[in-house]
């Protein structure tokens, strides 16, 4: 990890083309800027640390979902057969 210091006004560039200005540092909190390309998507990290548990989630179930239907399929032709 890189840890750098930063007055209100600098700037870092990040990979030539995403750039993040301090914009006010007031108290403990630090307001930021960040100028990037149009196709980049940015995330504040709670909400796409929230997103992703969703997502999983969702997936989880989803594979749950599949597995007691497929259990039920296989009783189903199990009692067909006999």
């Amino acid at each position: 990890m890189l840890y750098l210091s930063r007055k209100t006004g600098q700037s870092i560039i990040i990979n030539g083309d995403i750039e993040v200005i301090v914009s006010e540092i007031q108290g403990g909190r630090v307001k930021i800027g960040i100028q990037s390309p149009e196709n980049y998507v940015i995330w504040r990290k709670e909400i796409f640390d929230s997103v992703k548990n969703q997502n999983k989630q969702s997936q989880e179930a989803e594979q749950l979902l599949k597995a007691v239907y497929t259990q039920e399929t296989d009783h189903d032709s199990v009692d067909k057969n006999a």
